[in-house]
């Protein structure tokens, strides 16, 4: 019998990047890579302290290799961290068949009858069928803390208060650590009402917290008359308000509150009513904010903050609030409080209201057709002691990062060399430019005030404003153009760098709420697709982040050339989150079905292939269309293991290429229309090596590899830099 393989690796801490106070038991979780052929079971993934001390462990595999082993694992565990420093690197064994570390106490998950409770230590929350959403109880040591006719979401529209109630409950992991369940819900707004919400529960062993990521969507589709994209648009809706209300069963005797996690809570008088209006920055009010009438309504700069007795303002709020009821202690913070305004919080002797689209923040808000937004709060139901302030440690978690070498001889992540070779300098020296103080992307978020609940994540597009005049630059998004949420996935994995994670996660978030279109109602070549970065050289006035203006671009919409789902492949690799894993496959679906003859108008006269996921500035050359698509099929299949999305990726390079054909010399007589072939080429590459990792070395593999070879030798011949060619560039930059 041939002995097991087994692996170990070093988590190198992160230092946390804005709060250093003392951490008892912080809940954690990463995703980490895994060799081929070394772990088959969870069970087989240990935890210790360098020292040799083993750590209690909870392990989900999130992503598998081609013989069944795991590939990507998600770890949970728990860390002490003393104020001021950091936590103590860790090390990981995979393989053998040592038995993990099991917790001393747990998360306990029953479910009878539709009603869900879930017990952790003292504290246990309920979900009903039926029930408020997401949440219907929640009790320490027997005393029920929530006022179930009292709770849930209700969004408000023309004065309209509608309520929603659990429609469906899904336990995706019930483990001793952290369990986390997936919860729909129904509205009573009636059938003409699209709006859906669905919600994501984490509850955490040792602690009495959950995790609410709830996201509000607008499933109707844009009518986008002239194949522009203008917020306004007949089919987005205008709401007045979107509260979760926590009804609480005993009266609130006392409430501390804190603005910032570094700072000790103090006692506050009530009612409190908390209102982050604006960024709080020097650029508060840009004309990033414009609403459907291309104005900016936001009321003033950065919180107001009203108690019973006063009134106060301030630039940027990241609150905690810690409640003393006469059932126990209470606490909630919402993370990216500021970042993600209008946002609010109110609290009264009786409820604890959190504004997710609070009323009186200047103006309607606006979501629109196929638009969505996630929402995340986090509630303490008793004595959070992780943190001296409750729950500071949830706006700066923790962080840990796989040792980069282990991560490189791993070959789990696609195109990254397996090599131990560092970086060249100048490559380094490159891409930190990232991060500088005043050119990086944290110093254009300021400039641009590339915050608010639609645009926290995303970045400027700058370098569109070129040709204008200094004082008057562009409002222009560049999305998820070229994928940056992988280079910043790569990027914190080679450094360990919180700023690289913090961009990554950020960005993820805004792409898969913002920049995808969720509807089905629209035409196949855009449902569920991915819109891209405003157009070149043009304002993006009000289409936000929907690429065509109302006024100074032609028109258009989601297009095959700016697919991009490796990085969301990345960040749920990650951090386990299913909302990124969905958004990637989806952007597989979509290839499939804009492809899809039988599903145009047209499908009476033809059910061939539209031709559209290959289509690349009008031709079916090899360009960046054809190459995004069939990366966008190479990581659905890799996610779900469905052959449909390998078959499309073959049929889009059959379609493109052949290594018999004689290379036509317009990639270098037209720049700019056939650059991107590049693109393919790169996406090739990758099919190649999915297949060899897979062991298919069939027609469709040796086709795709002789066409490699031939352009390489095509290329070696007739290919120059760029610059010495300028005259043939539409742009020469800058």
């Amino acid at each position: 019998m041939p002995e097991s393989r087994t692996v170990s690796f070093t988590l190198n801490p992160v230092t946390p990047r804005r709060y250093s106070g003392n951490r008892r038991g912080e809940p954690v979780r990463l995703g980490v890579p895994l060799p081929r052929g070394v772990v088959d079971r969870t069970a087989q993934i240990q935890l210790a302290t360098t020292d040799g001390r083993p750590l209690p462990v909870q392990a989900r595999a999130l992503d598998a290799w081609p013989d069944g082993s795991i590939r990507w694992a998600l770890l949970d565990f728990r860390i002490d961290c003393p104020a001021g420093s950091s936590p103590p690197p860790l090390v990981v064994y995979a393989g053998g068949d040592a038995a993990p570390a099991q917790p001393t106490a747990g998360v306990v998950v029953e479910e009878r009858d539709g009603q869900f409770r879930i017990t952790t230590g003292s504290t246990a929350f309920e979900i009903q069928l039926g029930g408020p959403f997401p949440l219907t109880g929640a009790s320490v040591e027997g005393r029920q803390m929530l006022d179930e006719a009292r709770s849930g979401l209700a969004v408000t529209i023309d004065g309209r208060r509608i309520g929603w109630t659990v429609s469906d409950v899904t336990v995706v992991e019930a483990g001793p650590l952290r369990a986390e369940l997936a919860v729909r819900a129904r509205h009573d707004g009636g059938s003409d009402l699209p709006l859906e919400a669905f919600a994501t529960v984490e509850i955490f062993a040792g602690t009495p917290v959950v995790r609410l990521s709830l996201t509000l969507r607008n499933r109707r589709r844009a009518v986008h008359p002239g194949g522009r994209w203008p917020l306004g648009d007949p089919g987005s809706v205008l709401l007045d308000a979107a509260d979760l209300t926590i009804g609480l069963k005993s009266t609130v005797r006392g409430l501390h509150m804190s603005l910032d996690p570094e700072a000790t809570p103090t006692p506050i008088e009530m009612p409190v009513d908390l209102l982050q209006a604006s960024s709080g920055g020097p650029n508060w009010n840009a004309r990033t904010h414009v609403n459907r009438d291309g104005k900016v309504t936001l009321p003033f700069c950065g919180y107001r903050l009203r108690t019973g007795t006063r009134e106060e303002t301030g630039g940027r709020a990241t609150p905690n609030f810690a409640l003393d009821t006469d059932a126990g202690p209470a606490a909630v913070a919402v993370p990216a409080f500021w970042e993600n305004f209008p946002r609010s919080i109110r609290v009264d002797a009786g409820e604890l209201v959190v504004g997710l689209f609070p009323a009186g923040a200047g103006d309607l808000h606006e979501l629109q057709g196929g638009e969505q937004k996630t929402h995340t709060v986090v509630l303490a139901i008793g004595r959070d002691a992780v943190t001296e302030s409750p729950l500071a440690w949830c706006h700066d978690p923790i962080l840990f990062v796989p040792d980069a070498v282990h991560v490189a001889r791993t070959g789990a992540i696609p195109g990254l060399p397996v090599t131990d070779t560092p970086p060249r300098d100048d490559y380094i020296a490159l891409v930190d430019t990232g991060l500088d103080a005043a050119l990086g992307f944290f110093a254009k978020r300021e400039q641009a005030d590339e915050y608010g609940w639609r645009h926290f994540g995303d970045m400027p597009a700058d370098h569109e404003s070129a040709f204008q005049p200094p004082d008057r630059p562009f409002v222009s998004h560049y999305n998820n153009q070229y994928d940056p949420i992988a280079g910043f996935a790569l990027q914190f994995l080679r450094t360990g760098d919180a700023r690289w994670w913090a961009l990554m996660d950020d960005l993820a978030r805004h792409v898969r709420d913002i920049d995808v279109y969720h509807t089905s109602e629209d035409k196949a070549a855009y449902n569920g697709g991915l819109f891209w970065h405003t157009n070149h050289y043009v304002d993006a006035g009000t289409s936000t982040h929907r690429t065509y203006p109302k006024d100074g671009a032609a028109g258009g919409g989601p297009s095959a050339e700016h697919n991009y789902n490796l990085g969301l492949m990345l960040h749920y690799c990650l951090t386990g989150d299913r909302l990124s894993k969905d958004a990637a496959v989806g952007l597989g679906q979509w290839v499939i079905d804009m492809d899809e003859g039988r599903l145009t108008p047209f499908r009476w006269l033809s059910r061939a292939d539209t031709g559209l996921a290959s289509r690349t500035f009008n031709h079916q050359r090899p360009g960046r269309g054809a190459g995004h698509s069939i990366l966008a099929c190479l990581v659905a299949h890799r996610l779900t293991d469905d052959d449909r999305y390998l078959r499309k990726a073959e049929a889009i390079i059959a379609r493109c290429i052949h290594p018999d054909e004689p290379i036509p010399t317009v990639y270098v007589e037209n720049i700019e229309a056939c650059w991107s072939y590049t693109a393919f080429l790169q996406s090739l590459g990758f099919y190649v090596e999915h297949k060899l990792e897979r062991g298919e070395r069939d027609a469709a593999c040796s086709h795709a590899l002789r066409s490699l070879r031939a352009f390489a030798d095509w290329m070696t011949v007739h290919e120059r830099p760029y610059f010495e060619r300028r005259e043939l560039l539409e742009y020469p930059t800058e």
